[in-house]
């Protein structure tokens, strides 16, 4: 019994630091650690006033711990394999998921699909990857668990079983939402556009020249059994980008082709079902400056609705949208005059969708300006004009409070669950009214957003991108791309306190924030709404009277805060400043302005990724991907004299590729990580140690273990590492041999960073789970083994 109480001590107190959030280590008080430090000439010193060790208030009874540890032992050997994580912080912050398609079924429910990295995790409260069905309602359909993934469009037969196309592939699904192994996936050898089902067959268009392995130019027709049908093959010269199927034995095929079935037709021609012979109706679509192209067909009952990149229809002036006659004539409606204007001229339209009496239009990746006659609606993420008249609905405009530069792409729109309402996907976030709305919005007949609908939003694990600490209080600063956390609207920027609670008194105003950083209780964060630098009151979040904001075009990525300076990095350039600064620059902490004699210039292609102080030998570190500094060479990692601010070029680290972290640990030492390889000429793999300020590689610190990885947290003690399988910890005194007793090898998806504080290592990224546990984007472990610092163990 006693051998399992010494063979089990560490993996019992992880087992109960996991399950009890170190409810039995509350009060403990901080103890000198029994590690030595290494120093500067490669010694160890034993400091005894650094913090980090807990010791326990009391010993427990080995009577207790004996029955406990033999009770316990199997969760104890689980428990070996990962270090827990503790049940604080746990947040829950999501950003908006991106809906590509919406199809209502026979039945009334819709299919919601994605098609894109970009897509949806869930919908409201359900899990769903990139594909789901709501009820008739619009709320979610849990009886239907979709494993398409990523979904560009839906299709359904006269049986109403679903298809699923994506990007290169067509799939069948069962009832179920499982994929159907009676039927095969059909891939494809480049993109498929369209998906159109036609008295069960299936037409698929797009940039392809081979279905399945058969010879295909850009339009194929597949059997419902999957298989490629040889009486199909009209030839195309060209990528075929929409269809229409409108059920009168024509199919209307737009693109960018010149022939189609083997005779001229320019972008736009339509087929004779089923042979898939040409048919008479000609619509000429010419451009007087490029290549015209018809990137989306819409259609009503008589008339056929054109959007692409073009400026004369027929031989008449038409801006990129026209409507033509269905009759063998093609005429072109000479009174329906609604055009785009603007930048939507040369890049075309990505939606044009008829319901009801209007037609609704889109521009994939900027906003739409249109005019009809006199009247005009501009910069919309959405626009409609009315279908018969052409007039445009100047007054339609349910996204009116996006900023500019946000997400903001309607993607599909579909008639909602009545009362005139619709039901609208895209890349979605800030409406009108204040109103946000992630991937799915529902509207009222006049555009307003509409509140009652049960429609749900499509909703995507937001990343925790940086974190700053306040040491006095223990409270944490969180900037990311969320827009809430914890269901409570928090847009970017928030304040955890140090009880992993979010601290509702602080409240920002809600911007796209891409960077923070906290230094001598001051806050100050990068707004890439306002494109500013501000400095904000950290206990509410309001900008702070007296500094002056930094404007700056382009986006800041990263702050870096030293005792004296806050360090400014990522692709802009302070548009106040002359001449221009850019992508590296710093601010004087006591006058808030900029320092303009700091003037560092990466070589064109690389970038500066961070900054690293060493008060101790007057340096700054920058490191990067970069070959030269100020043209000098001091490769990936060069050092700067902070007082003369010039480029050591004594200083050479010889580091082959990026050096991505770099952390000065106040010992004389700095480690860093990176993909090298070699440091020094000699085989090395991140993490490694160089000695300062020399630049030399430590030989005392091992950096042969083929580990490689990037973020990286330094505790007084041990540092922390993370790579895409694990996060490790490196005692001091180790030289380098990772700590058996300390591993996460459950990784999260990815880590964006790593913080240690006095007793736990938070981490930080876009990630569900991590050592075992449930935690999404940001959670804490435990840092130290916290038995022993008395002799006990």
């Amino acid at each position: 019994m006693f051998e399992c109480f010494t063979s089990n001590l560490r993996a019992m107190r992880r087992w109960l630091v996991g399950r009890s959030g170190a409810a039995l280590l509350e009060g403990a008080a901080p103890a000198a650690p029994l590690y030595p430090l290494r120093s500067g000439a490669g010694d160890y010193l034993a400091d005894s006033g650094a913090a980090g060790a807990v010791r326990p208030e009391r010993r427990d009874s080995g009577k207790a711990w004996l029955c406990l540890c033999a009770a316990l032992l199997p969760s104890f050997a689980q428990a070996q394999l990962n270090t827990p994580v503790l049940p604080q912080p746990s947040i829950d912050p999501v950003a908006a998921g991106k809906t590509d398609t919406l199809l209502r079924l026979p039945d009334g429910k819709i299919l919601v699909g994605s098609n894109t990295l970009q897509g949806f995790d869930r919908l409201g409260a359900a899990s769903a990857a990139d594909c789901a069905r709501l009820a008739i309602d619009g709320s979610v359909d849990l009886s239907f668990q979709c494993a398409a993934g990523p979904v560009g469009e839906f299709a359904t037969d006269s049986v109403g079983r679903i298809y699923v196309r994506t990007n290169f592939t067509v799939k069948r699904l069962l009832a179920t939402g499982a994929i159907d192994p009676a039927f095969p996936t059909v891939s494809s050898d480049l993109s498929i556009s369209q998906m159109l089902i036609v008295d069960d067959q299936i037409y698929l268009s797009g940039g392809f020249t081979l279905i399945s392995g058969q010879p295909r130019a850009h339009l194929a027709r597949l059997n419902l059994s999957g298989t490629v049908d040889p009486g199909f093959n009209p030839q195309v010269d060209g990528s075929v980008f929409a269809m229409l199927a409108p059920g009168d034995s024509f199919l209307y095929v737009g693109g960018n082709f010149q022939t189609l079935a083997g005779q001229p037709r320019t972008r736009i021609g339509r087929l004779l079902l089923p042979g898939g012979t040409l048919d008479s109706w000609t619509v000429s679509i010419t451009r007087s400056a490029g290549t015209p192209q018809v990137q989306t067909l819409a259609i009503d009952a008589t008339h056929v609705y054109i959007g692409g990149i073009f400026d004369a229809v027929q031989g008449q002036s038409r801006a990129g949208l026209a409507r033509v006659s269905r009759q063998a004539s093609a005429a072109l409606d000479t009174a329906w005059t609604a055009r785009l204007i603007g930048e939507g001229v040369s890049t075309g339209l990505s939606l044009l969708t008829v319901v009801g009496e209007h037609l609704y239009l889109a521009i994939g990746f900027s906003r739409i300006s249109l005019q009809s006659g006199t009247v005009s609606a501009i910069d919309r993420c959405l626009a409609r004009v009315e279908r018969n008249t052409g007039a445009v609905d100047s007054g339609f405009n349910p996204f009116a409070d996006a900023i500019p530069g946000q997400r903001c792409v309607a993607g599909a729109v579909i008639a909602g669950d009545g009362g005139g309402r619709l039901f609208v996907g895209g890349d979605l976030e800030r409406m009108s009214a204040g109103l946000l709305r992630f991937g799915l919005a529902a509207l009222n007949a006049d555009g307003s957003v509409d509140t009652l609908t049960a429609l749900p939003e499509a909703l995507k694990l937001a990343t925790v991108n940086a974190l700053a600490v306040d040491a006095a209080s223990g409270s944490r600063y969180l900037q990311g791309d969320f827009r809430r956390i914890n269901g409570v609207r928090r847009e970017g920027l928030v304040r955890m306190l140090a009880n992993g609670t979010i601290d509702s008194s602080f409240r920002p105003a809600p911007r796209r924030y891409t960077a923070t950083a906290l230094v001598d209780n001051k806050l100050f964060v990068a707004d890439d709404d306002t494109r500013t630098l501000q400095r904000l009151d950290p206990l509410s979040g309001d900008p702070v009277a007296g500094f002056t904001p930094i404007p700056y075009n382009l986006s800041i990525s990263h702050l870096h805060a030293s005792a004296t300076h806050v360090y400014l990095i990522g692709n802009f350039n302070l548009t106040a400043i002359t001449p221009p600064l850019g992508r590296f620059a710093r601010m004087n902490l006591a006058s808030g302005s900029i320092d303009t004699n700091f003037r560092f210039a990466a070589d064109t292609g690389t970038s500066i990724l961070g900054v690293a102080a060493d008060p101790a030998s007057n340096s700054l570190f920058v490191h990067g991907s970069f070959n030269t500094l100020n043209g000098a060479a001091p490769a990936r990692l060069a050092r700067l004299d902070a007082t003369t601010l010039t480029v050591d070029a004594g200083f050479n680290a010889n580091i082959p590729t990026t050096v991505s972290r770099a952390l000065v640990d106040d010992v004389g030492g700095m480690f860093i990580s990176g993909g090298f390889t070699t440091v020094g000429g000699q085989s090395c793999r991140a993490p490694a140690r160089l000695l300062l300020p020399s630049g030399a590689r430590d030989p005392g610190f091992a950096c042969n273990t083929n580990i490689g990885g990037s973020a990286m947290a330094l505790a007084p003690d041990a540092l922390f590492f993370a790579t895409t399988t694990q996060i490790r910890r490196y005692a001091r005194a180790s030289g380098g041999v990772p700590d058996p007793n300390w591993r996460v090898s459950d990784m999260p998806q990815m880590v964006v960073g790593m913080h240690a504080s006095e007793r736990d290592l938070f981490v930080y990224g876009r990630f569900d789970h991590i050592s075992g546990a449930t935690r999404l984007s940001l959670a804490a472990l435990p840092q130290l083994e916290q038995f022993g610092r008395n002799g006990f163990e």
